[in-house]
């Protein structure tokens, strides 16, 4: 393939579109040569092994075998990546045997997209895919053509120019091959390079109009939203300007907008709005005499208003297409007003049971089912997380879903939990899955406090510590659902965060958390008054000076005064500021948000019968193996006895015969049949480990073992070894 790719694009005579051209009809006619049926060559590759296995086993024979399975391995895995290709299933990984789902939701996306029937503006049903596409044309046609509009200059006048001849310097540079590069590898890998294979020039600036139903079973064209599909070649400058355009975005955009600006987030704007609309909401007059627009409700300034949107719309050609309403329910996302019932405004368990309800994902494995839950059903609130405390009762809803889709592939039945669930939000190093959990981000106090002058800032101190601090702040009278939230987390992020001392005003002695590391603070309790000193700063000496060392090691025990005077000053002229003690810079970051917020709920877990039997750093290595995803879930629940073996299901009152299925002549436990039985043993001591076991060591002891005294490749056989005798023992029941 490599060839062919160097030998298309090497050709110095043609262009860019001609080469892409080139090296697209050659690796069409080494694909086509290369993997041909993939349905046919499966099938010949388990003809081959059931003709080797009906012969005797000869050295030969078994080689023969062991390369027709690695073939018919490598079949498999290849028709797996065309499949997740076309569903665009990105979410789940290759290699665990997803095809069914990967074709499945394939054909669905196809049956979805499927323009059946259209309804015109009269009401007249079209369904042949002429008279539909003209409906559509037509539709689009008129909305989207000109109107002709006057007085753009008039209107592009009033906007202050903000674009400096630095600026203009920048963006007139020509592209650099790394500036290019940059913006070819932030594109998907599978996305096409030109548009159905066309490459005339004309086609480069191009796109493919895509309509995507807004709601289902759409049959208005008004129903449909438009999207382009822009070629590679199209994207490419584009996103290099973009990237360029992000140097200088921050200059060019006013504060007030937060989307697409490095550093600013959506959810700013959400909380101030959420913020406005509460402050509206409580004032003692009866009258609403503000709008949404934020402008008082006068003749004189709704005729501005609407002097200025029809000036807009007949330089734009833009119909703002404005309606009265009496309330909003939602802005950017969010509930605008909260009330006491607060599981009826946050209406998004529907969507995760939605999600994990769909039929196809019956077809996954476990190991991609904890993708799933991941990449779907977790970050489904994530964005209400991320500005306001979710009430307990819904979080335990929603993570009751989860664990009975996990544990049962069905969010309707509850089956059988094999481990503890709190356990498993533990991180990885602790062999668990490390699920988040559903409890409040801490990045907005977070942003509040390091970012005071931010819009943000600016607005929540106003309302809420006009003058005062963030981290003194109390919830005040009839405190917004946001800024309650806010508070809560504020013990959270402080006992996670240390003060980094400047001039020391703002940190307390006694209450903050400003020693980096070790004990709590001790003092001289018979000689020193905690009431006259109160700030860090009374232990600073004038003029940078430093620590006032006589003054520290009078009031504090010689550890604490040791430790004291190791700080080293920032500069008494910078002010103190709190850094995060999760991440080596000292900035917040969500992930390390989630780590802490996990061990603080860890603290209080309570022990399982099932827990854990391997050390953090055995953990560690038995992660890094390779190994593939549903092996490593496989061998999981085998370390952590999470396996659904007979003996644990006659317990849990399954009426099962619990003798082992295998050879009969004991009761089917983790031990016997993975360790003790004498068909398992066979299977051990002929594999390449020639293992053989003491009587009664547990799976735990000898995964401990393993991990501890073996090389990561002998980890890996035993994790492969593990998971076949795992499916052997299902096909034989099943």
């Amino acid at each position: 393939m490599r060839r062919n790719v160097t030998e298309g694009w090497d050709n110095q005579g043609l262009s860019v579109l001609s080469k892409i051209e080139l090296v697209g009809r050659s690796l069409d006619a080494w694909g086509r040569e290369k993997f041909g049926d993939f349905a046919k060559k499966i099938a010949d590759a388990k003809a081959l092994l059931q003709r080797l296995q009906r012969h005797i086993q000869t050295e030969q024979v078994v080689l023969a075998y062991r390369e027709a399975e690695k073939a018919l391995d490598d079949l498999l895995k290849q028709q797996e990546i065309a499949w997740s290709q076309r569903s665009r299933a990105n979410c789940l990984k290759l290699g665990d045997r997803n095809t069914r789902f990967f074709h499945t939701k394939a054909t669905q996306r196809k049956k979805r997209n499927l323009i059946e029937k259209i309804h015109d503006d009269q009401g007249r049903k079209f369904v042949r895919a002429a008279d539909i596409a003209r409906v559509l044309k037509g539709y689009f046609q008129n909305i989207f053509s000109t109107s002709d509009p006057v007085g753009i200059e008039d209107v592009a006048s009033l906007v202050d120019g903000r674009v400096t001849d630095a600026h203009r310097r920048v963006l007139s540079l020509q592209f650099s091959r790394d500036e290019v590069e940059e913006a070819l590898f932030q594109m998907h890998p599978t996305k096409a390079p030109v548009l159905n294979g066309e490459t005339s020039s004309s086609m480069v600036n191009q796109t493919l109009l895509v309509l995507i139903p807004k709601v289902k079973k759409s049959v208005l064209a008004s129903q449909f939203r438009p999207i382009s599909l822009c070629n590679v070649i199209f994207k490419i400058i584009t996103k290099t300007i973009a990237n360029i355009m992000k140097l200088i975005l921050h200059n060019l955009i006013c504060e007030a907008q937060n989307a697409f600006v490095p550093g600013r987030l959506i959810t700013d704007h959400a909380l101030i709005a959420f913020e406005c609309f509460h402050y509206m909401k409580k004032r003692i007059s009866g009258r609403n005499d503000d709008s949404f627009l934020f402008a008082r409700a006068t003749v004189q300034e709704a005729e501005c208003i609407k002097s200025i949107m029809e000036t807009y719309e007949r330089a734009s050609g833009q119909l703002l297409g404005v309606k009265a309403i009496d309330s909003y329910d939602k802005y950017l996302g969010l509930p605008t007003i909260i009330g006491k019932s607060k599981s009826r405004i946050f209406s998004f368990k529907e969507r995760v049971w939605k999600k994990l309800k769909g039929w196809k994902e019956q077809t996954l494995s476990r190991a991609d089912r904890e993708v799933l839950i991941k990449a779907v059903a977790q970050a489904i609130p994530s964005y209400v997380m991320s500005c306001f405390i979710l009430p307990d009762g819904l979080c335990e809803e929603i993570e009751s879903m989860i664990s009975r889709f996990y544990w049962g592939g069905d969010v309707t039945r509850r089956g059988i939990h094999w481990t503890n669930w709190k356990t498993l939000y533990r991180p990885k190093r602790m062999g668990v899955l490390a699920l988040e959990t559903l409890n409040p981000l801490i990045w907005p106090w977070w942003r509040i406090q390091n970012y005071p002058e931010s819009l943000m800032g600016r607005v929540f101190k106003a309302v809420n510590f006009p003058s005062g601090k963030l981290i003194d702040a109390k919830k005040g009278y009839r405190p917004s659902y946001a800024w309650s939230s806010i508070l809560k987390t504020s013990s959270m992020i402080q006992e996670g965060s240390c003060w980094r001392i400047g001039d020391g005003k703002h940190v307390r002695i006694w209450e903050d958390n400003w020693l980096p590391s070790g004990p709590p603070i001790n003092f001289r309790q018979d000689i020193v008054d905690e009431q006259q000193l109160v700030r860090v700063a009374v232990l600073l000496l004038p003029n940078n000076g430093g620590w006032n060392i006589p003054l520290v090691e009078w009031t504090f025990c010689p550890t604490t005064a040791a430790r004291i005077l190791a700080i080293p000053i920032r500069h008494q002229d910078a002010i103190d500021c709190l850094f995060w003690m999760g991440t080596a810079d000292g900035v917040y970051t969500v992930k390390t948000g989630y780590e802490w917020l996990q061990k603080l709920a860890n603290q209080n877990c309570p022990s399982s019968s099932n827990e854990v039997g391997l050390e953090p750093l055995q953990w560690a290595i038995f992660l890094k193996a390779p190994s593939l995803p549903r092996v490593r879930e496989v061998v999981w629940r085998v370390c952590t006895g999470a396996v659904q073996v007979r003996a644990k299901l006659r317990r849990r009152g399954v009426d099962v015969d619990p003798s082992c299925p295998l050879c009969g002549l004991e009761d089917e436990t983790m031990e016997h049949l993975f360790l003790g039985c004498n068909v398992i043993r066979g299977c051990w001591f002929a594999s390449n480990l020639s293992l053989r076991f003491l009587s009664g060591m547990k799976v735990a002891e000898f995964m401990g073992w393993v991990v501890s005294e073996m090389e990561l490749e002998v980890v890996d056989e035993v994790k492969q070894i593990l998971f076949a005798m795992w499916e052997a023992r299902n096909k034989l029941i099943f």
